[in-house]
């Protein structure tokens, strides 16, 4: 019973299956096209009758004696065949052949009628399928069919797509075809309405019945056997002119002047429509050559205070035609003007200097009093590394031309001086902590800090005496001061502490080192310090508390010198020996004035 049961499900679930993919094949009348109906099969035996093969007619019958076939196009991929017959032997298969004839596969068919699924083992390229009977007697054969599998994958696109036009109404299309096995043909669209279909052989084609001077999009798409299309590659092209039948109208051909003219050049600017071709004049003589689409042309080879005419002529096939004449003057040349210099950076050794000067021919650079560069009249910059740092230096140029020289402003600079970092100190130490500060620097867009802690050797440790192992950190900072932490007592951190920014770099490197504290420091109230005002403050308290005490010890002191003094100014003064020696020294002059005679 169970068998039964399991025997009923499995018919039952291919029976389902077969009615999922070929579902017109149930009726035995008739099955679902494939890739044999209408094509013309050969063999021996009844060939006048081989259509009644593949007519989805399953009331017409063939005779087939030893075989029949038919070989496609293009190698085909398999998933399926149809067979419907009588007198089918053990011997009746299907053959599928390759392109080179080898065999690809061989299914036997003796039954019936016979729907075969190919799905699970797909025929690969099949270029030839053949019916064969093995015993020599008849087969009668109503229907014979074979399916291919459904490729929904497009084709790669074409590549090196190009369009160019041939005249005023057509354009030519050209491209590489994919490699693609299933590539069929080219499919090509404009305004999403296609245009043309080319075979596969064939890599160009022509679009015809366009507007002159009109621009087309075209999109060319691969097609495959499946007619699967590519996403496609869109190809622009114009349209070219109608071809002129009269030479450039007279009123269209014209010349101007585009701008004033410089001392050396002059920019022109023109139009002539229906012409394939411009030559442009200047006193007389052919200058330049130009398309018959060109619009503008610049003269630089002029000189400075000469007058000028020009003239275009435009050309087609059928005739010339000449614009009216134009008169360019070129000013007269004056010394340079507008001489200007300035500073556009300056580091601690290097200055860059910018600087202009109108219709200058050459200009000569000068920095203290003494030539440093000479350089072309169109040059605008100039570096100068050859300074020292922190000094003054004084620039102006030099502008010169045929016409005479002009000197621009003195300009001074000031080489700078590379700032440091100053004043690197640990400014608080414990136990598993350093911190260290520095002072500010206003120079430094960040700071550097490089840290090396250096491991204290314990017995716990495992390495050389005179290698201990060290830590290296190096991170940057926007504030004066670091806080190094997680440390062990007695670790020793050295720390170097660099200035950055856009002008020197990495600098001013200042480096320190602290050890560690084996024991906790102490820490200590700043309140509790004896400071300079405390001295003072106890000083006046003292001064205060013992003020008696102070004025009669300077009584005490003070009162003998203030008694002497009274009693040295009321005493009368002593004759001295002075006054005798004196009166005798005018008696002697006196007598020794009338020795004299005086």
């Amino acid at each position: 019973m169970k068998r039964s049961i399991l025997l009923t499900l499995c018919l039952l679930t291919l029976c389902l299956f077969l009615l999922s993919v070929f579902p017109n094949v149930a009726a035995a009348a008739s099955y679902e096209p494939g890739l044999l109906m209408g094509k013309t099969l050969i063999g021996d035996g009844d060939t006048k009758n081989l259509q009644y093969i593949n007519d989805n007619n399953a009331s017409t019958t063939t005779n087939i004696y030893y075989y029949f076939s038919y070989t496609f196009p293009d190698p085909v991929n398999l998933t399926g065949y149809y067979i419907n017959g009588t007198k089918l032997d053990y011997n009746s298969r299907i053959s599928f052949y390759r392109a080179d004839n080898s065999l690809i596969k061989q299914i036997y068919v003796a039954k019936e009628s016979k729907l075969g699924v190919l799905q699970n083992e797909e025929v690969l390229q099949v270029k030839k399928i053949q019916y064969s009977n093995g015993d020599g007697f008849f087969d009668y054969i109503s229907d014979f069919e074979v399916y291919k599998a459904v490729d929904l994958t497009p084709p790669g696109d074409p590549q090196d797509v190009t369009a160019k036009a041939l005249n005023d109404t057509q354009i030519q299309l050209s491209w590489t075809p994919p490699n693609d096995a299933d590539f069929k043909q080219i499919h090509v669209y404009r305004n999403g309405l296609k245009v043309a279909t080319v075979p596969k052989t064939a890599t160009t084609t022509t679009i015809s019945n366009l507007t002159p001077e009109t621009e087309y999009t075209f999109v060319i798409r691969a097609v495959d056997n499946d007619n699967n299309e590519s996403v496609g590659v869109p190809v622009t092209a114009r349209t070219l002119e109608t071809p002129p039948t009269e030479p450039p109208p007279p009123g269209s051909v014209k010349i101007e002047l585009d701008g004033a003219a410089t001392y050396t050049a002059a920019a022109l600017k023109f139009q002539a429509s229906k012409a394939s071709g411009i030559k442009l004049y200047r006193d007389g003589q052919v200058i330049a050559s130009l398309p018959g689409n060109a619009t503008t042309y610049r003269d630089a080879t002029l000189q400075p205070g000469r007058s000028y005419q020009y003239w275009i002529v435009a050309e087609n096939a059928i005739g010339t035609t000449a614009s009216a004449i134009l008169t360019v003057n070129t000013p007269e040349l004056k010394p340079p003007t507008d001489v200007k210099i300035s500073a556009q950076s300056v580091t601690d050794t290097v200055a860059t200097l910018a600087f202009s000067a109108k219709d200058a021919e050459s200009i000569k650079l000068y920095r203290d009093g003494m030539e440093i560069a000479s350089l072309s009249g169109n040059v605008t910059s100039y570096q100068d590394n050859t300074l020292k740092t922190d000094t003054s230096y004084r620039y102006w140029i030099v502008a010169r031309n045929a016409k005479g020289a002009t000197a621009s402003d003195i300009i001074t600079v000031q080489t700078l001086l590379k700032a440091s970092v100053k004043n690197l100190r640990s400014i608080e130490k414990t136990i598993d902590h350093v911190r260290f500060a520095w002072n500010k620097e206003p120079t430094a867009e960040k700071y550097k800090i490089e840290l090396t802690v250096t491991h204290r050797l314990t017995a716990s440790m495992d390495w050389a005496a005179d290698a201990p192992p060290t830590t290296t950190t190096t991170l940057e900072s926007t504030t004066n001061e670091i806080n190094v932490t997680n440390l062990k007592p007695g670790e020793r951190v050295d720390i170097a502490v660099s200035l950055v920014n856009a002008t020197f770099g990495v600098h001013g490197t200042a480096r320190t080192s602290e050890v560690v504290p084996v024991v906790p420091i102490p820490e200590v109230d700043k309140s509790d310090l004896f400071t300079p005002k405390d001295l003072l403050d106890t000083s006046a308290s003292l001064v205060w508390n013992f003020s008696s005490f102070i004025l009669f010890a300077l009584a005490f002191i003070v009162a003998p010198w203030i008694i002497y003094l009274f009693r040295k100014s009321t005493k009368a003064p002593k004759p001295t020996a002075a006054v005798p020696r004196t009166i005798r020294e005018q008696q002697r002059e006196i007598r020794l004035s009338l020795r004299k005679g005086e």
